[in-house]
């Protein structure tokens, strides 16, 4: 248990792939053409995230084989004896697929929940944090990486719903830069007033989650370190918010 600065940056890259998913783009791009061209779209998009999730899985297993020739000291309780955080991306982005867009918020308190009762009354955070490992299950030999997916795709599934929510695509498509500057600072202050709630919200839950639930634990990213994580990312976009 207890979390570092590296144990952010994981969690980090995590939410920022959930933020700018072209997933969930806003459904008037796709509804402009027509049924066909929909469906040729959604082709495209499952092509690419695969494509993405095999390249980041190439360059996991091409971790691991440069790490074994190398002898490089590694530390098998932050992911297991061959697991990387390359193929926890990989896996994500693949599991996201079976996430519609609708469903990302549901789907991250389900998993979350699931996941955290699964963790605090079945044994499963014992079995993660336990030190003895079977030699002759892949399962067992990588049990944080694989254990810890679940939390990930509920953090992955967490930020893909509060970008959709807080309708951040509205800032970031090409035709806000020729809204006006009256349109663009309501845009801005409603995206800022709702980030301050759910940024508000996180933290509670993190906070409370933390106290009387589980330590955050970036080992098994439980519920805690997923709110714990999405919130100190909302507080730097709050920041952002107050710098400008």
């Amino acid at each position: 248990y207890g979390v570092g600065l590296m144990d952010v940056g994981v969690g980090s890259f995590v939410i920022s792939d959930a933020l700018f998913s072209k997933q969930d783009r806003p459904p008037q791009e796709a509804s402009a053409k027509s049924p066909a061209a929909a469906s040729k779209f959604d082709t495209k998009l499952v092509g690419a995230t695969l494509s993405n999730a095999l390249q980041l899985a190439f360059v996991g297993a091409v971790r691991i084989v440069a790490t074994k020739l190398m002898a490089y000291q590694e530390h098998v309780g932050e992911y297991g004896v061959h697991w990387n955080f390359f193929l926890t991306l990989a896996s994500v982005k693949t599991l996201s697929l079976l996430v519609p867009t609708r469903a990302a918020g549901p789907a991250a308190a389900g998993i979350a929940a699931t996941y955290q009762f699964l963790l605090s009354r079945q044994g499963l955070a014992t079995y993660v944090n336990e030190e003895f490992r079977d030699t002759s299950s892949l399962l067992s030999l990588n049990k944080e990486g694989v254990v810890s997916l679940a939390g990930y795709l509920a953090l992955h599934c967490l930020a893909r719903f509060y970008a959709c929510s807080s309708k951040l695509h509205v800032l970031t498509e090409r035709q806000y830069g020729s809204t006006s500057l009256k349109a663009k600072r309501q845009w801005a202050f409603r995206h800022f007033e709702y980030t301050c709630w759910f940024a508000a919200g996180c933290w509670v839950l993190a906070l409370g989650l933390d106290h009387w639930v589980e330590r955050v634990s970036r080992r098994s990213v439980n519920a805690s370190y997923v709110f714990w994580v999405m919130a100190i990312n909302l507080t730097w976009i709050l920041s952002i918010y107050f710098c400008r």
